[in-house]
């Protein structure tokens, strides 16, 4: 037996790429410029200005407000300390 030839190779070509063609541009149509439209300005509302009323008396009495230790709140130390002005240099008249 004899051995079969083998084929051949050929060389590889690869496809022609497909490049996208330019879509035609439209022409430039030359447009007459067109005012701008006014539009009317919107009319201001009408405002009127209401006298104020008479304000009306209130019935102010004082309210006893007990201690805090009595509501329950303890107070320690004042949160801060305030020299007094003289310790500050501050002469009251």
């Amino acid at each position: 037996m004899q051995p079969r030839p083998y084929p051949v190779p050929q060389p590889y070509y690869p496809p022609p790429q497909a490049y996208p063609q330019p879509r035609p541009q439209p022409r430039p149509v030359a447009v007459q410029p067109q005012p701008p439209r006014l539009q009317p300005r919107p009319q201001p509302m009408r405002v009127e200005v209401l006298p104020d009323p008479d304000p009306e008396p209130v019935a102010v009495r004082p309210v006893a407000v007990p201690p805090p230790e009595q509501l329950g709140i303890r107070v320690a130390a004042p949160a801060v300390a305030v020299p007094a002005p003289e310790a500050l240099g501050i002469k009251l008249d």
